[in-house]
């Protein structure tokens, strides 16, 4: 697992929403950043899960997962999303 900051994650989705098209969607609320996050459905790209993680009460950072499709825990998760907001 690769560990990411604010600044690199801001690329990332900036690049994901605007070049392939794709979503965000916001799991879990954060603290100090992102929370649980997920970028999907681009044109021709990856599934981003993107976690928070806690290192001090004043600093976190992030880890980013991709996968080829999108795992079915997450797309649970976003199905109890959509239930609940409607």
């Amino acid at each position: 697992m690769k560990h990411y900051n604010l600044k690199q994650l801001n690329s990332l989705i900036d690049k994901y929403i605007n070049e392939y098209q794709g979503e965000l969607i916001t799991l879990e609320e954060g603290v100090l950043g992102y929370g649980t996050i997920v970028l999907c459905n681009g044109v021709n790209a990856k599934t981003f899960v993107i976690n928070e993680h806690y290192i001090s009460p004043w600093c976190s950072d992030h880890v980013v997962r991709a996968y080829k499709k999108m795992p079915k825990k997450i797309e649970k998760m976003i199905e109890s999303l959509e239930t609940v907001n409607q």
